[in-house]
Order: structure tokens, then C-alpha cells, then sequence
């Protein structure tokens, strides 16, 4: 017979996990801004080598929200009278909204679960931590502040496999003893190959009772 593998923590994703986001909204609303297509806007400031890069010093901290505004007003070929970096903001972030039935679900696992450490894993910059905290206000119910990783301020970011046995040992338990919950393939099969067990799980395309299905298969609901 088979032995129920002991979980000791479960990892979320923020993302499309506690928050849904819509980069295709965020694209429109950015193209209003400009006289860019959605196409353009999109490629110059998402999918481009210079975009990407961009996108990649402010998740891992090497830029700060200040210079982040400024690379993506360049990228834009506008200046700070043009746009200043408050409506900058504020239309990067626009499209976010919370996914409410991810806090029920949360509560009866930590009722059912009190003993399962709780933690985030999050690939985000400055400008998605400030937003994110907005949107999501149950957060800090839920997780302890020394148990949030946000990629900017550790200087990694998934699927670096760092990132992982950096939260492992901040959170003292084994990689084998954990759970991860997130939208991205790429982040679920590194995790997976390092040990852990993980549930893809996209809030914009999966429903809640998906995700309570898999922690049930896994004997946590």
C-alpha cells in the first residue's frame, strides 16, 4: 500500500493564483496612452529582446520602480510630461481584480490544514507588489508577511530552482514536504523535478472547484 506522502506547507503563486490578471486588458489600456497599436504597444513594451530585459532587471531588483518607469517611457519614446509615471502606473496595474472564491477556499483549508505553513512565491516587480497588495487585501489573514518571496527583493525568480530552496529554507520545510500552486508550466515542472508536488492552476481559466479537487485528491480537503 501506498503511503500518504506528509505535506508540511503549500506555496501559492500570485499571478493568476490569488489575483487575476489580463495582460490583453493591460495592452489595450496601455495603447490608449499612446498613438501605438495594440500590436505595437504590445511588442514594445511586453514582447520585445529590449522589453524583456527590461521586465526582467525590474523582477529581480537589479532597477527600482523609478527607473522602471522611465525604461518603459523610453521604450515609448515619450517623456514624463507626456505620461508621468503616476498614470503610468495606474494603467500598467489596471487590469488586476481578486479572485474572491480563492479566500473561501483558504479558509476552510487552513481550518481543515492548521498545521500547513502557508507562503508566496511571486516573479514580481515594485510597481506588482504595491498593486497586488491593493487588490489583494485578505493577503496578511492568510500569510505572514516573513513568508511572502517576491522575486524583486530576494534578487531570483522561478523557475530558478534558488528560488525554491531559498523558500524552503525560509520557511524550514523540505521542497519533498511541499506543495506548489501556480499557472505556469514551466514554474510547476521545475518544482516538480526538485521534489515537490504541484497543481497548475490558472484562476481566468480553471474554476475554484478544480483546484479544491486536486487538494482533495492529495487527502488536504
Amino acid at each position: 500500500m501506498k503511503t500518504q506522502r506528509k505535506f508540511e506547507a503549500i506555496i501559492f503563486d500570485i499571478g493568476n493564483v490569488l489575483l487575476e490578471t489580463s495582460f490583453a486588458k493591460t495592452d489595450e489600456a496601455m495603447a490608449k496612452l499612446t498613438d501605438l497599436s495594440v500590436e505595437e504597444l504590445t511588442k514594445t513594451v511586453f514582447t520585445s529582446p529590449e522589453a524583456r530585459e527590461m521586465w526582467r532587471k525590474s523582477q529581480v531588483g537589479e532597477t527600482n520602480l523609478e527607473e522602471f518607469c522611465n525604461e518603459v517611457l523610453g521604450l515609448l519614446g515619450v517623456s514624463k510630461k507626456e505620461i508621468d509615471h503616476e498614470k503610468l502606473k495606474q494603467t500598467l496595474t489596471s487590469s488586476g481584480c481578486e479572485n474572491p472564491h480563492i479566500w473561501e477556499l483558504l479558509e476552510v483549508f487552513v481550518e481543515v490544514n492548521p498545521k500547513i505553513k502557508r507562503a508566496i512565491i511571486s516573479n514580481n516587480t515594485p510597481l506588482y507588489k504595491e498593486s497586488g497588495q491593493r487588490l489583494t487585501p485578505k493577503l496578511y489573514t492568510f500569510f505572514s508577511p516573513k513568508n511572502i518571496i517576491m522575486s524583486h527583493e530576494v534578487g531570483m525568480m522561478k523557475p530558478d530552482p534558488a528560488i525554491f530552496t531559498f523558500t524552503s529554507q525560509k520557511i524550514g520545510v523540505a521542497i519533498a514536504n511541499s506543495i506548489l500552486i501556480d499557472d505556469n508550466t514551466e514554474n510547476v515542472e521545475r518544482f516538480r523535478e526538485m521534489g515537490g508536488v504541484t497543481i497548475q492552476y490558472d484562476c481566468s481559466k480553471n474554476t475554484i472547484m478544480f483546484l479544491w479537487k486536486e487538494l482533495h485528491k492529495l487527502g488536504l480537503m
